[in-house]
């Protein structure tokens, strides 16, 4: 008896327990940029409360960003959800109730309606989504399920078109642009204002208090802002003609630099070009579509000089 008892004070543990959904320390980072604004979204478990007799993680949602023409810097705290987990699914409560946020569970062809990120007036509070596959993939030596979703039809608001994992949500999007955001995406610009920043972005890192950690790799770190007042730093050391350009610049970079990687971004920082270099002084970039990018250059003592380029239509 004795035996039995110790093997079911072990098991029945296990049985109950849910996914590691939001624990300590759980924070994840998305790459922002509207218009002439560019940063991140981060958004972290800051605590517990319990709604409905239901103990839920409290998740704040803060924009770090940066407004290129006026090179001023702004930090919003948007908002706070409240998410909960079992062993199959994350719930997060909207409208006085619960909605079903992802199924690890679900199968391909399998439905379910989800709430807006954001309210707008005149736009739809709810989208459903679709899962069109599912799988396994090892991260950190844990054996995660995913699901990949999009929308249940083209008349939907809300929801994903992308790929979801377990602990960390969406981590890819399939559609053009990039939003694999924690929440629901917004699909079109219903009941927006001109100059309103639509919540979301591209996922960059997960990291929390355990050993777990997962990062995109498309950004140079978790928390990149495009920082205009450090951008001309060193300007001399670093020659680009012409610029502003038709998608093709040489570079010259002065030898004192040391250069051991160059790395080329767009205002999101995701990673367009990124080679080693032996003290190289000149490099060539063509066919730069249209837009603004940042030419960073790192020295051997992981110095990072950079330099804005400006690719014209």
């Amino acid at each position: 008896m004795k035996r039995l008892l110790l093997i079911l004070t072990i098991i029945l543990p296990l049985l109950t327990v849910g996914q590691n959904w939001s624990p300590n320390g759980a924070t994840w980072h998305y790459g922002f940029s509207v218009w002439i604004d560019a940063g991140y979204y981060k958004i972290e478990y800051v605590g517990d409360t319990t709604i409905t007799s239901i103990q839920c993680k409290k998740l704040r949602k803060t924009l770090y960003h940066e407004n290129l023409a006026f090179q001023t810097f702004d930090t919003t705290v948007t908002g706070t959800e409240y998410t909960y987990a079992d062993t199959d699914k994350v719930y997060i409560f909207k409208h006085n109730k619960f909605y079903t946020l992802y199924d690890f569970s679900a199968h391909v062809g399998n439905t379910w309606i989800v709430p807006e990120t954001k309210r707008y007036n005149g736009c739809d509070t709810v989208g459903t989504i679709r899962v069109d596959s599912i799988g396994k993939m090892t991260i950190n030596n844990q054996n995660l399920r995913y699901i990949c979703v999009s929308l249940a039809d083209n008349s939907q608001k809300w929801g994903w078109s992308a790929k979801i994992v377990e602990i960390i949500g969406p981590i890819k999007s399939f559609v053009s642009y990039p939003y694999d955001y924690l929440f629901p995406q917004k699909f079109d610009y219903c009941g927006m204002v001109l100059d309103e920043l639509n919540e979301g972005g591209n996922f960059r890192c997960y990291t929390d208090n355990t050993t777990f950690a997962y990062s995109s790799d498309i950004a140079l770190s978790c928390n990149f802002i495009t920082s205009v007042n450090s951008i001309e730093k060193k300007s001399n050391q670093i020659k680009i003609s012409p610029n502003p350009s038709r998608g093709s610049f040489t570079v010259d970079i002065a030898k004192e630099l040391n250069v051991r990687e160059i790395r080329l971004t767009d205002l999101l920082g995701n990673i367009i070009l990124r080679q080693q270099s032996n003290n190289q002084t000149k490099i060539t970039i063509d066919n730069l579509q249209s837009g603004t990018y940042i030419l960073t250059v790192i020295d051997i003592y992981n110095r990072a000089t950079n330099r804005k380029i400006i690719s014209c239509p």
